[in-house]
This record gives C-alpha cells, structure tokens and sequence, in this order.
C-alpha cells in the first residue's frame, strides 16, 4: 500500500508539472518584431534639405514617400526605404537610373544578418551591405568603403569569391553578413 502511494504521489507531479509547462507555453508571448528605425534609425531620420530626390521613375516596390538618402560614391546613389508592407530596402541606382536594383527584408533580419545586394551591368556594378546600428564599422576591411552609420559599398570583382563579411557588434556577438 505505502508503494502504491508514492507511485500515485508520484504520478501526479508529473501530470500537474505537464500541465504547468503546457498553460505556460499556451500563453507565451514571442517578442516582438523589431521596427525598421529600431534596427536601424536612419529609416526613420527626416530627410536631409540637400538630399538628392528619389528618382520617382523607378518601380523597385519602394514607397517613395519612405526613402531616404543613404549616400554616393562614383556615380552609384544609396537609398533607405520602405516596402508597401513596411519592410525596410535597400535601393542601389548607378548612373541615370538605367541600372538599379533593391533588397528587402524583416528587420530582425536586418538585425540578425544584415541585407546585402549586388547590382551589376555593363561597365559598372556594385556590392553594398546594410547592417544594424549596433555594429561597428571602424574595423571595415578594405576594400570596403563606409557610408554613413550603416552601409558599406565594394567593387564586387575586388571582394572576390568570399562567403561573408564578419563585423563586431557594439554589444554582443560578431555579425556574419553573406554574400
């Protein structure tokens, strides 16, 4: 009898603990996706009075009221805007707007990895890599050029056939941006 009670004791530890573990799955929250300026604040940033306008002829899924300049280098211009689904871009023009391109993605992405995109014609491209405010771009490698807070820009051909670029964060691990 007293080894019938132990295991029935026993037993219901093991239920009431199950349904405690379960409840408390059931009502735990998953944190909140952060927002564009959270990750990185110049999505958020007036714009500049001596920014270049957004080229209004370019259909890349940007919103143009959300774009804002980022920088310039040898004919290629950087912008920071929104998707119509408020995902924070990365938009690329070289030249006259003939040749662009745009990289989208989740701002815990953004956070995570950073967003990179590759934009290439003849006789000009470009590689440039968006990362979160908390990196620290004082370690860039050349040849990498920094932008402002948060961009970095590269000659493809001059990066070679890496697999990423990894960079120190403020706080916390290293980040891994691949390309």
């Amino acid at each position: 009898m007293r080894k019938r009670w132990w295991v029935i004791t026993a037993l219901g530890f093991v239920v009431t603990m199950t349904a405690a573990v379960v409840a408390g799955l059931a009502f735990a929250t998953p944190p909140a996706e952060p927002t564009a300026g959270e990750v990185v604040a110049a999505y958020d940033a007036p714009r500049g009075p001596d920014d270049p306008a957004y080229p209004r002829d370019l259909d890349l899924g940007i919103v143009p009221s959300t774009a804002r300049f980022a920088g310039e280098e040898d004919g290629r211009r950087f912008w920071l805007g929104r998707d119509a689904d408020s995902r924070p871009c990365l938009v690329v023009v070289i030249g006259d707007s003939e040749l662009a391109g745009a990289a989208c993605a989740n701002p815990g992405i953004l956070r995570e990895r950073g967003m990179t995109i590759s934009v290439s014609g003849p006789g000009a491209s470009v590689l440039a890599v968006l990362v979160s405010d908390d990196v620290d771009l004082d370690a860039v490698p050349a040849p990498w050029t920094v932008l402002g807070d948060n961009l970095l820009v590269a000659d493809p051909s001059a990066v070679g056939g890496g697999t990423g670029l990894t960079l120190p964060r403020d706080t916390g691990p290293d980040i891994t941006v691949p390309f």
